[in-house]
């Protein structure tokens, strides 16, 4: 016989404690807004219940009294957290969710948000409202435990975030975002039992969206690039940059930092790279070292002389060092050494492939990406398959590697379905371990489409997300490949095969050339990263990717439309903006490169007809592209992909409309300003430029907060 329902209501009460911290607090302030939500009324809050009240009561939060009665067993670890009904001293059925230390408490209460009143913690990306019901019934027995979780740390880095600048602009300009976008960020990654943060690609230490996140409970870290926090992006150009010939200065400026973040909860990253996403002997113009043991021996010197500022001020503090890029070859290489106590996290490069290797031991950690700016992997929809998650990261957790995991996920929204993998594995892998890769994705795929759109209909979208990452580009582990490629590939084309093809001296393609580096100075000040040669940058190897990609895609976007009656009316606009754009976004946008080869390929026959043809082809599905995104602009999401700068689909159309107007032998304006400057570029009779890299001018745009505050460095505020 099973145990009767508790029957919550409006005027059900909320015991707590007033002197609960303020992490606890505002998770507090966020059920509070689900309950109204569901319920229809703010809750009743009380510091005791009233003798008047016979039935049930929440007890909520860690500090009240009552709770050691409720609870008098102890927690197992740290972050461990319960969700029960009982009966408390005065013989009331209760609900409990309590937990060991603020972050315990903090997962406990939105965990009563998410099995009582049934609010998903992605909620607020998924456009998934809680329901409003009135009352909600709990079963009378219900004993839920929770912890401790598979990885120590778990949090976001919140990198290459064109999209959210430009979706929520910080109102005083001192973020590189709101706060109001930032606290709902910090929600869902404590929802989801996160517990640290990147919270930008190049912040200073004093940034308000640090302390935002402190305050929040969220331990505060640094990636790959930031050594202790250095926004070595803001680097002068007018002081040199070498530890080995200049120790002092970086020292000081590594203090500073220090000192910025002593009085907060901080997972240091120690390192030494350039100023930017490089090494740093790129950067060392005072005879940087040529060897792979010289370089090991800079990088560990000033690894020591970190450890060493760190553990001043906070003794025993966590810290990581990130096998990234060149670190990973040194280290491989046996030339790197990391202090004592230092974890060495291995990573991916985007595709979800850790390199490590097979290398990886117990206590290490991994850097995982599902987003990624490479221009050949994703921003805008998701590419890194469960099925993948569930293989690497299964990897590190049989190895014992468990100690830490930071996953990059850009701007969020395009992938809440490989991001949500990654949280559930990384809080408890356990139930994730006893079968293969595949059959767990498959496993989880339901689970998803269950919460995203219902029991009813969830097979069916399952089947659709299956086939969704079965693409060919994205299975292949050696070259996967994302959205980026598909606008990449055209952007960078011309510099690699125009000449070698049909000689400096052509004229058609001298000025097709130069109209693809005009449109790369408008729209990317300083140039784009080199197109990497294993991408496939040949004509057959191109046009073989967009031939798949349209042959994948085509039959899946008749399925997705076909299911559409049948997804629930309130979730249609999710299943539109989510599996639904992005299918048709990997579509067109292959078109577009599948036109754009043949066209490239007619010109080259001189079949000058037939190539503006296909570069109207192409401009036809660019319209589509805009179109698609425009379609997932909808309620509080509009204007989300008016951000888009590192996957460029504006640049591209920009392009083709030149090439058009070329072959038809006019000229017509830029006129969309995608820079801080406005750009005037002559074309024709130009001659082709340089187009190298920076770093810098890559990420003006969305750093451009900071260049009032340049006189403060190493910090956003004056340290006066």
């Amino acid at each position: 016989m099973s145990s009767p329902s508790l029957l919550l209501g409006p005027d059900t009460p909320w015991i707590l404690s007033p002197d609960e911290p303020e992490p606890v607090r505002r998770a507090l302030e966020d059920v509070r807004n689900d309950w109204y939500d569901v319920m229809g009324h703010l809750p009743l809050l009380l510091d005791s219940p009233p003798e008047s009240v016979s039935g049930p009561v929440i007890y909520l939060g860690s500090h009240h009294s009552r709770l050691k009665e409720l609870v008098p067993e102890s927690f197992a670890a740290p972050e461990c957290f319960l969700l029960r009904t009982q009966k408390d001293a005065g013989g009331r059925s209760s609900i409990v969710a309590t937990g060991s230390g603020i972050r315990g408490a903090i997962y406990a209460i939105y965990c009563f948000s998410e099995k009582i009143l049934g609010v998903d913690p992605w909620h607020y990306w998924v456009d998934k409202r809680p329901v409003f019901s009135g009352r909600v019934e709990v079963p009378a027995g219900l004993d839920l435990s929770f912890g401790p979780p598979t990885f120590k740390w778990r949090g976001w880095f919140l990198n290459d975030e064109d999209l959210l600048n430009g979706f929520a602009p910080d109102p005083l300009r001192e973020n590189v975002f709101s706060l109001d976008i930032y606290d709902k960020i910090y929600e869902t990654l404590l929802r989801l039992r996160g517990n640290m943060v990147v919270p930008a690609t190049f912040p200073f230490p004093d940034e308000r969206c640090q302390e935002l996140a402190s305050r929040r409970g969220l331990a505060l870290h640094m990636h790959h690039i930031l050594g202790l926090g250095l926004n070595t992006y803001r680097w002068p150009d007018d002081i040199p940059y070498s530890h080995s010939k200049h120790p002092d200065i970086l020292e000081a400026h590594w203090k500073t930092c220090v000192d910025a973040f002593r009085d907060k909860e901080v997972i240091w990253t120690i390192g030494y790279r350039g100023k930017h996403d490089r090494p740093f002997w790129v950067d060392d113009e005072e005879g940087a070292p040529s060897t792979g043991k010289q370089r090991g021996e800079v990088i560990s010197r000033a690894m020591a002389r970190q450890v060493e500022m760190v553990q001043a001020v906070q003794p025993g503090a966590p810290m990581v060092a990130n096998l990234f890029m060149e670190g990973n070859q040194l280290y491989r290489d046996g030339h790197l050494r990391l202090p004592e106590g230092v974890t060495p996290v291995w990573a991916d490069f985007g595709n979800g492939m850790i390199c490590d290797g097979g290398n990886v031991r117990s206590g290490e950690g991994v850097y995982y990406h599902t987003a990624m700016m490479n221009n050949r992997s994703n921003q805008l929809t998701e590419m890194v398959s469960p099925e993948r998650i569930f293989k690497e990261l299964g990897r590190f957790v049989r190895a014992g590697a468990t100690e830490y995991l930071l996953l990059n996920l850009s701007d969020i929204r395009p992938v809440p379905l490989s991001s949500d993998c990654v949280m559930t594995f990384a809080w408890n892998a356990t139930p994730w371990l006893d079968k293969n890769p595949a059959d767990t994705a498959d496993d989880f795929l339901l689970d998803w489409s269950r919460r995203m759109y219902g029991d009813g209909i969830a097979d069916k979208v399952r089947t659709v997300c299956r086939q969704y990452f079965a693409a060919p580009f994205m299975r292949d582990e050696e070259r996967t490949l994302g959205e980026h490629y598909l606008s990449s590939w055209i952007l960078h084309f011309h510099a690699r095969q125009f000449e070698p093809a049909l000689g400096e001296k052509d004229d058609l393609f001298g000025k097709m050339d130069r109209l693809a580096d005009a449109v790369i100075e408008y729209f990317h000040p300083d140039g784009l990263p080199s197109f990497p040669e294993f991408l496939g940058g040949t004509l057959p190897e191109g046009l073989a990717v967009a031939r798949g990609n349209i042959a994948h895609f085509e039959p899946l976007a008749r399925e997705v439309e076909t299911l559409l009656p049948k997804i629930p009316a309130f979730r249609r606009e999710f299943y539109r903006a989510h599996i639904g754009l992005q299918t048709h976004l990997h579509l067109h946008l292959s078109h577009v490169l599948q036109a754009y080869i043949l066209a490239v390929t007619a010109l080259m026959e001189k079949r000058t007809e037939e190539a503006t043809a296909q570069i109207r082809v192409a401009l036809t599905h660019m319209d589509k592209v805009f179109a698609t995104l425009r379609a997932g602009e909808t309620g509080r999401w509009r204007g989300w992909y008016r951000g888009d700068q590192f996957v460029g689909v504006e640049a591209v159309r920009e392009f083709l409309r030149q090439v058009e107007a070329m072959l038809a032998g006019r000229i017509i304006p830029m006129q969309r300003q995608k820079t801080r400057y406005e750009k005037t570029c002559q074309i024709v009779g130009a001659r082709r430029r340089d187009v190298s890299f920076s770093e810098k001018m890559r990420y003006e745009r969305i750093c451009e907060y900071q260049t009032p505050f340049a006189d403060h460095f190493p910090l956003l505020y004056s340290k006066e």
